[in-house]
């Protein structure tokens, strides 16, 4: 299956402070629903704080916490020590992991080049945004639309 349709494990991580989620992997799992259920409760068993795969799970503490039929939260702990505290910190974040049937999906088109306005005017393009100097900036990397944005850009 690879990349079509079916059974699919979603991990999503806070950024900025907890205050948003990311979607930040897509995982498709071959066998039908109940493979990938018990992917999933597997990987929220031994994810890392980032929802990858812990070469040494028992590194982090963690809680499962089973929110749905095919959803969990997961909090991730680890302990560091400062040698210039002279104590040990634990830092703990959260994931949350969830099954899904992927029932659409399509490319993103891709981005033409905008004619140039004659004499260096600006102008509005057919979806109204300004085609001028400031049209050629990228989005920021906080920008959804930023290409880079997710690490499961699908090619």
């Amino acid at each position: 299956m690879s990349g079509g349709m079916g059974w699919w494990i979603l991990v999503e991580a806070p950024v900025g402070g907890d205050l948003r989620w990311d979607l930040r992997r897509t995982v498709p799992v071959d066998g039908g629903r109940d493979a990938a259920l018990a992917r999933a409760a597997e990987l929220a068993r031994t994810c890392d704080p980032h929802g990858e795969e812990a070469e040494n799970p028992e590194a982090y503490g963690r809680r499962v916490f089973r929110s749905g039929e095919a959803d969990w939260i997961v909090e991730v702990g680890r302990s560091r020590w400062f040698d210039t505290l002279k104590k040990s910190m634990t830092f703990t974040t959260h994931v949350r992991i969830s099954v899904a049937r992927l029932e659409h999906q399509s490319a993103t088109p891709v981005a033409e080049p905008r004619p140039r306005a004659a004499s260096g005017a600006r102008s509005a393009g057919a979806d109204g945004a300004s085609s001028g100097p400031d049209s050629s900036v990228p989005p920021s990397p906080s920008s959804p639309c930023d290409p880079g944005h997710h690490p499961s850009v699908i090619s």
